[in-house]
């Protein structure tokens, strides 16, 4: 079983030998197979970073488009909590 050098596993060495056993013919080293092929690399941490923040905003636009949505329609009403939700919510608990 691969492991760090602090001896935990490492999900990600196993796969890479996983996917070696299939493909013998690679010259990739066994442990570092998925991090050539599906990271970033060594020292791009910032652009993972901008891709993250991309991310985070494109699903900013898209929680606000559906509020703004939800305003505009009045379904926001449906999602609103009605007096007999806390009564059936304590006798759900009683």
């Amino acid at each position: 079983m691969l492991s760090t050098p602090d001896g935990k596993k490492d999900i990600f060495a196993i796969i890479g030998g996983v996917v070696l056993k299939y493909f013998p013919n690679s010259s990739e080293n066994e442990r570092n197979w998925f991090y050539n092929h599906f990271a970033f690399g060594a020292g791009n941490l910032a652009n993972a970073l901008n891709i993250h923040c991309l991310c985070i905003y494109m699903f900013m636009v898209v929680a606000l488009v559906f509020v703004i949505g939800l305003l505009k329609n009045g379904q926001y009403r449906a999602s609103l909590p009605r007096k007999s939700d806390f009564v059936d919510g304590t006798q759900m608990f009683l």
